[in-house]
């Protein structure tokens, strides 16, 4: 059974959506919210694993619960224009779908839903097994690769993708930088919301202007360390330099 929250300010549309899952007998549709704050306490709270989410409601719009909700569930977004799609599959959802929504669509993007969320399953399995072993586990093409974290050395969001740099190889993931991050150890920090490094790689930082800095690693790849990501790295950095040997003093780099 799947666990779905249904997001609209229109009573008219949850209806109609309650009304096209009364024929998916494998969908449990955990609360309807009718305003954005609502949607972001029922997700947190309930962990759905399906989340039907307009584009228009009160108090917060579909696009400010996606960045208010760290781990997202499968997104089916409902919208009555066009114009957002772009946007939408940039925030990574699953399918856009517009009022009035059309029974053979609805059934098309829920089934595109059923596989994502058995996908996302198999590879819990396998992370949960390769874990054992230090391996971070993702699918590339058809293919599972099973990395040492320390060939990792930086995992960038592209898009609807994510793109693990590990050895001199670039793998591109259909996952979200917050799902891998959360199968790795503490030697990687998140520094950018589209970016995570491997603290073991990196050799050199550079102040930039307003707090920013520039990353360059072993490779000579270059990443942005954000302000609001810098405290951490430089408690992280601190640490983690005490207990190696190398040519890199980040705190003395960064002033601390």
């Amino acid at each position: 059974m799947l666990g779905a929250i249904i997001a609209d300010g229109e009573e008219l549309t949850r209806h109609h959506i309650r009304d096209l899952l009364r024929s998916h007998a494998d969908i449990e549709i955990l609360r309807e919210c009718r305003d954005g704050s609502a949607t972001v306490e029922a997700t947190k709270e309930l962990n759905p694993a399906l989340l039907f989410l307009a584009i228009d409601m009160p108090k917060l719009d579909g696009f400010g619960v996606l960045s208010a909700v760290e781990t997202h569930p499968a997104v089916i977004l409902i919208a009555a224009q066009p114009q957002y799609a772009v946007a939408a599959f940039e925030a990574k959802v699953l399918d856009y779908l517009l009022k009035p929504v059309r029974k053979s669509r609805f059934d098309v993007a829920l089934e595109r839903a059923r596989t994502r969320i058995r996908e996302l399953e198999d590879l819990a399995k396998l992370s949960a097994s390769a874990s054992d072993r230090g391996l971070l586990v993702i699918k590339v093409d058809g293919r599972t690769l099973f990395l040492p974290p320390d060939a990792v050395e930086c995992i960038k969001a592209e898009r609807d993708y994510v793109l693990v740099c590990a050895d001199k190889a670039e793998h591109l993931v259909r996952e979200t930088l917050t799902s891998i991050l959360n199968r790795l150890d503490q030697r990687f920090l998140r520094i950018h919301r589209s970016a995570i490094v491997n603290l073991q790689h990196v050799r050199e930082v550079h102040p930039l202007f307003a707090g920013d800095a520039r990353l360059t690693l072993a490779s000579g790849r270059q990443l942005t360390l954000s302000r609001t990501h810098r405290q951490a790295f430089e408690d992280l950095m601190h640490g983690f330099t005490m207990q190696r040997s190398g040519p890199l003093t980040a705190a003395s780099v960064l002033g601390r």
